[in-house]
C-alpha cells in the first residue's frame, strides 16, 4: 500500500506525518539489519538508517522552529506491525532486501510530494529535497540488489 504521507491538508501536517515515517524507517531499518545476514547487506542498511536518523533530526528541527509538538511513535507497537504484516516474506536475505525496497518506495513517495507545500521556506524545501536524493539512493541500491544485472 502506498503511502497517504503527502496528502495533509497543511505543510506543519505534512512535516509531522513525515517525521513518523521517517521513525517507521528506522523501526524498519533496526529489524531488517537484526535479521540480514550478509555483512555487506548489513553495513549498507546501517549506513541508510543513519541517514534515517538524520532526517528524523532535520525534521524535528524544523518543526521546533514552528513551535508544534511532536510526538515520538511506540516503537514497540510498529515492530509489533512489521513483522504481521511482512509474514512469510522475510524468507532470507532477498526477502529482507524485498521488504526494506518497500519501506524506501513510501518514504520516497512521501518526499516527492513535499513540491505541493508552496507555503514551505526555501530551507524547509532545501532540506527535503536533499532527504529526497537520499531516499532514492536508498531505492536504488535496494532494487539493484534484488535484480543485478
Amino acid at each position: 500500500m502506498t503511502t497517504l504521507v503527502g496528502r495533509q491538508s497543511s505543510s506543519i501536517e505534512y512535516l509531522k506525518k513525515l517525521l513518523e515515517l521517517e521513525y517507521d524507517a528506522i523501526g524498519a531499518y533496526k529489524f531488517a539489519i537484526s535479521k540480514v545476514e550478509d555483512k555487506i547487506y548489513k553495513k549498507q542498511m546501517l549506513s541508510f538508517q543513519n541517514d534515517h536518523e538524520r532526517h528524523i533530526g532535520d525534521l524535528s528541527q524544523i518543526l521546533a522552529t514552528y513551535n508544534t509538538g511532536v510526538k515520538c511513535p511506540d516503537m514497540k507497537e510498529w515492530l509489533e506491525k512489521m513483522i504481521i504484516s511482512m509474514g512469510d516474506t522475510l524468507q532470507g536475505d532477498k526477502g529482507i532486501l524485498r521488504a526494506m525496497s518497500y519501506v524506501e518506495k513510501d518514504t520516497n513517495t512521501a518526499y516527492e510530494r513535499y513540491t505541493a507545500y508552496r507555503d514551505m521556506e526555501e530551507v524547509v524545501m532545501k532540506t527535503l529535497s536533499q532527504c529526497l536524493v537520499d531516499e532514492r539512493k536508498h531505492k536504488d541500491w535496494f532494487d539493484a540488489n534484488l535484480n543485478p544485472c
